[in-house]
């Protein structure tokens, strides 16, 4: 298996995170927004890398995409401590 290193801002920082972040804006509760950004940003890289080799087949679930935007919703929703 080969590991290729991205620089993960060229992907999505420039386009659908900041789009997410805009859309939402009224409804985001962290209080520090580079760091929600990085939050949703990286998982969202990471987690279909992690699928693939265990549970490939959930990946491609129906219920996946609902999932993964619950859990961005629920990040950048709930209030920091």
């Amino acid at each position: 298996m080969r590991l290729v290193l991205v620089k993960a801002e060229e992907i999505w920082h420039l386009g659908t995170t900041p789009a997410w972040m805009a859309r939402f804006q009224s409804e985001i509760r962290v209080r520090d927004a580079e760091k929600a950004r990085f939050m949703v940003l990286h998982p969202l890289l990471a987690l279909p890398r992690a699928m693939v080799p265990e549970r490939p087949d959930s990946l491609a679930a129906p219920d996946t995409p609902y999932l993964l935007a619950r859990m961005i919703h629920a990040l950048l929703t709930t209030e920091s401590r």
